[in-house]
């Protein structure tokens, strides 16, 4: 199960990659609010899908709807963001930079939630922002580069979407949060259309339904690989999402980040193992501390 989990997980960084790369083709003839639109409205049809061949209708109830509209906000808003960064920038640097957001993450956890941060999570948090600090190489003079900040904007929202994921874990299914930000997104994008939508031909449709597809399609797989596998097996391969961004960047732009942004992006990197490193020590020692409770009752 282990291997099977690991390839769901890759597949899904290939799927969501080629979603952006997507979307970067598009950005320059497209509104925004249309791709969210489209990203949003075709993912809606793989869940849909999941929902009736698995008959779990009733994952869906919820008694936290506040809640669920909390999470659209925040990770519709992060769709927006980072499709901005997508248009503005080369694909590696904008997906570089949505690595910020477990950085942010622990940074909203101690001043949301009153979470308790060590002294070595916050070294490597401060290290983290020094690497996005490098990406974005801001010169007040020039002013800031649009781009990375909405990428960093982007970065900071999908923190937030993830602390009210957490929040709700505890009652609310995969499933069920997966839908109602779905289909949030669905209806703001679709309220941006009658204002700035642009009416696509064959092949631009086609791209666009793909971009819904590829987008949901990355969410299911995502899930398959969690329901398999713990989170600590999972972590490490998140980074083959930017991988397959620097890649297809490559191939189809000619684009590949500059060295000072690889040594951004490298100190960023290696920031976010650190945090998962400690998160996967802290659990192992948990269920130790479980497995010995265990055998002394």
């Amino acid at each position: 199960m282990p291997l099977l989990a690991i390839g769901y997980k890759l597949a899904s960084a290939v799927v969501l990659a080629c979603m952006f790369a997507l979307i970067k083709s598009l950005s320059s003839r497209y509104p925004i609010g249309e791709i969210v639109f489209a990203r949003s409205a075709f993912a809606l049809l793989p869940i849909l899908w999941l929902l009736h061949r698995s008959g779990r209708w009733s994952a869906l109830k919820t008694t936290r709807p506040l809640s669920h509209l909390h999470r659209s906000v925040a990770g519709t808003l992060s769709l927006f963001l980072s499709f901005g960064a997508v248009t503005l920038l080369p694909l590696s640097t904008a997906t570089a930079l949505t690595y910020a957001a477990p950085l942010f993450i622990t940074v909203l956890a101690a001043s949301m939630l009153g979470e308790r941060v060590p002294a070595r999570r916050w070294s490597a948090v401060l290290v983290g922002f020094s690497g996005v600090l490098i990406v974005v190489q801001p010169d007040m003079g020039a002013g800031l580069p649009m781009g990375k900040v909405l990428g960093v904007l982007a970065a900071i929202a999908t923190a937030v979407a993830l602390i009210a994921i957490r929040q709700m874990a505890a009652t609310e299914s995969a499933l069920a949060i997966t839908f109602y930000f779905t289909l949030f997104g669905t209806l703001v994008g679709s309220a941006t259309l009658p204002f700035s939508a642009v009416s696509p031909n064959g092949m631009d449709a086609l791209c666009l339904i793909a971009i819904g597809l590829l987008g949901g399609t990355a969410q299911l797989l995502l899930t398959k690989a969690y329901r398999l596998a713990p989170a600590s097996l999972i972590a490490p391969f998140e980074y083959a999402t930017l991988l397959s961004a620097i890649l297809i960047g490559f191939l189809v732009w000619g684009d590949l980040p500059g060295s000072v942004e690889w040594l951004g992006i490298t100190i960023i990197v290696a920031a976010n193992l650190a945090l998962a490193a400690r998160e996967h020590s802290r659990a192992l020692l948990r269920h130790m501390c479980t497995l010995v409770r265990r055998k002394l009752r």
